[in-house]
């Protein structure tokens, strides 16, 4: 059984005639990614309380019981500990540390209609080593039934230790979309993503005034957390470097960035501006030219309370100018460089750009 093949083979049955034909399964969330042509916001229960049950809201996003309830069966509910194990035991990527327990099913109301919705997902236990089913429904902003079907999937089990990504990208707009258990073993969910969304841009190339930059060429080399650049302060498990595994800034970024010095992420960091922030952009290199690759922003307001949680695409292949515009507003921002499949990736950035720059849309304030 092959990487595709063991972590992520999906195939979409529909059991019961379709009503709209066209809704396709997603396998990764690079491909969901590019179903929606952008960036993806995210639900990443961050600005939930550990115990929270349904129905609750998380980052605009309304969870709730999937028919008002399993007979017998408590209602979903957000937690960092499963078992005495938390996230990174069941996950290994994402956005630790709080996740969503199903407990065989969720519905989940987003603030406007969207295209694309799917999750990150893991059983409790194996189910025979045998494929397993996901039943899902989606309806329109009236709550009218979509469509419908099941997703059959193999989560490499026994032996996998990452999930499965379970997603749909349907033919018409959706604003809720729910997955329950067809049978098998309860699971766990985390990232719950959607969109198009409006205002939620990865086109960052083009007009994007910074308000707050850091260029790593004011800091001396090996500096780890607290680093000051320029008007930010950058922390988590980044350094300062001026070789990346041994290759110069000129090798590694091709002189697309400002010489000599350069962030290596160590998977991640955390940028904190000095005022509010509503977009970023960096350039990347090293991350691998593997399929799939994607980051991720958390945004946290003056308080350190969730206020956002966004999913673009970022390929390691080339050096390029990557990040994201139309984040809600706020001062810290948590970015992870990942790869659907085999967790976070090691890159280095340079010229670390953060922008007021921010574009109002419809239903999520």
């Amino acid at each position: 059984m092959n990487h595709r093949q063991m972590f992520a083979a999906l195939a979409l049955v529909l059991l019961s005639p379709a009503l709209h034909a066209g809704t396709a399964a997603l396998e990764t969330i690079g491909e969901a990614l590019q179903a929606a042509g952008g960036p993806l916001r995210q639900v990443s229960f961050e600005d939930v309380m550990p115990d929270t049950a349904a129905p609750f809201a998380s980052l605009g996003v309304v969870v709730e019981e999937v028919d008002g309830g399993i007979p017998g069966q408590d209602p979903p509910v957000v937690t960092d500990d499963f078992s005495g194990n938390h996230f990174n035991w069941f996950f290994g990527y994402g956005s630790p540390a709080r996740f969503l327990v199903s407990n065989l099913g969720f519905s989940a109301t987003f603030p406007a209609p969207v295209r694309v919705a799917g999750v990150s997902m893991r059983s409790i236990g194996c189910v025979d080593g045998q494929s397993n089913r996901m039943g899902w429904r989606i309806f329109d902003a009236t709550d009218a039934l979509v469509d419908s079907g099941v997703l059959l999937f193999d989560e490499g089990c026994p032996g996998s230790t990452l999930p499965v990504y379970v997603g749909l990208h349907a033919a018409v707009p959706f604003q809720r979309v729910e997955f329950h258990r067809e049978g098998g073993a309860n699971f766990l969910v985390d990232d719950l993503q959607y969109g198009p969304i409006e205002g939620l841009s990865d086109q960052v190339d083009g007009s994007f005034p910074p308000a707050f930059v850091a260029g790593f060429d004011d800091v001396p080399v090996d500096t780890t957390q607290p680093i000051l650049s320029g008007d930010l302060i950058v922390t988590g498990p980044a350094q300062v470097t001026d070789q990346f595994f041994g290759f110069p800034h000129a090798s590694v970024f091709g002189g697309k960035a400002t010489p000599p010095n350069m962030l290596t992420t160590h998977f991640a960091f955390v940028a904190d501006a000095p005022g509010e922030i509503g977009g970023l952009r960096f350039f990347m290199a090293g991350g691998g030219c593997h399929a799939g690759n994607f980051a991720t922003v958390e945004a946290f307001d003056a308080a350190l309370r969730a206020v956002d949680s966004v999913a673009f695409a970022a390929t390691g292949c080339v050096v390029q100018r990557l990040g994201v515009l139309g984040i809600v507003p706020a001062h810290r921002l948590h970015v992870r460089v990942q790869r659907t499949g085999s967790g976070f990736v090691n890159a280095a950035i340079d010229d670390l750009e953060l922008s007021h720059f921010r574009v109002f849309f419809d239903g999520f304030e």
